[in-house]
């Protein structure tokens, strides 16, 4: 990496700092971090990124804010406050222009277009994640599961130590076991942030569950414990953002297996459709 593209890294490391610390960031903090002119900073940014510092920031803090307001149960007050608008008003103007609704109705809307919300900018192309994607039908009938949940975290990016927990589970039974591990992962949100709701398809599950049964976009890839909610954010952020694929409900499912040394896993992503039909029966 050159040094001015590490130069734009630390900036944009900085940027996305301020943004989860709920510090308010401006052009102005990150020209003093980059050691740069206004003007030579801008021309940099422009030309790693395709955006200028303001807009970077704008869209960002935005989607921060969309993401607060689809996944948790957060009074809109405090959402715009934690973004660092200075009232609510004003937040839900920018909100408007950005997604074309207020942030009530983004809440409540069935499905999540996800093509408005602006990933973070990444410059090292080394850790890129390699995957195949195609559309499929796939149900699955009274199988027998276990649940668990586990507190939420923002950024979606981090694992919650509950969550951590789950996760240890989870590749604990891919690891042991020679054949297909299925799990079922959804949302709900709550007045506290979030939960995440996990199904483990298992013979030993204490109850019953049937989900499926309508269209899929499915992604496979190679994965491990430590880069595995990394990855799954990469395909939602990275790839899903730059399609025209609304997914459906905050649902979907992982099969995993483990072939010589190596965990691969087949995401299914259900697809929004006009009945609004739930994923779980």
């Amino acid at each position: 990496m050159t040094l001015q593209n590490k130069v734009i890294a630390g900036v944009i490391a900085f940027a996305e700092h301020l943004l989860e610390s709920e510090l308010r960031s401006d052009i102005s903090q990150l020209v003093r971090y980059s050691g740069y002119s206004h003007r030579h900073l801008q021309r940099l940014f422009r030309n790693k990124t395709g955006m200028s510092v303001g807009d970077y920031l704008r869209r960002r803090r935005l989607t921060r804010a969309a993401i607060l307001v689809r996944l948790t149960g957060y009074p809109l007050h405090d959402i715009a406050i934690s973004v660092g608008f200075d009232s609510q008003p004003s937040f839900n103007r920018e909100f408007r222009k950005r997604f074309g609704c207020s942030p009530g109705i983004y809440r409540s809307r069935p499905g999540w277009d996800l093509s408005l919300l602006t990933p973070r900018a990444e410059l090292d192309e080394t850790g890129t994640l390699q995957y195949s994607t195609g559309k499929c039908v796939r149900e699955w009938c009274d199988v027998r599961v276990r649940k668990f949940i586990s507190e939420g975290h923002i950024p979606v990016t981090h694992e919650s130590q509950h969550y951590a927990r789950v996760l240890d589970t989870v590749f604990s039974a891919v690891r042991e076991k020679t054949e297909e591990v299925t799990v079922v992962s959804g949302t709900k949100p709550v007045n506290t942030g979030y939960h995440i709701i996990t199904y483990l398809v298992c013979d030993d599950g204490d109850t019953t569950l049937s989900f499926g049964g309508r269209k899929y976009l499915k992604f496979r890839f190679r994965t491990s414990r430590e880069k595995h909610l990394r990855n799954i954010c990469t395909l939602y952020m990275c790839v899903l953002t730059n399609k025209k694929y609304i997914p459906a409900d905050d649902i979907h499912t992982e099969v995993f297996s483990y072939r010589e040394g190596v965990f691969w896993c087949e995401l299914f992503i259900p697809l929004w459709e006009e009945d609004g039909s739930s994923v779980l029966r």
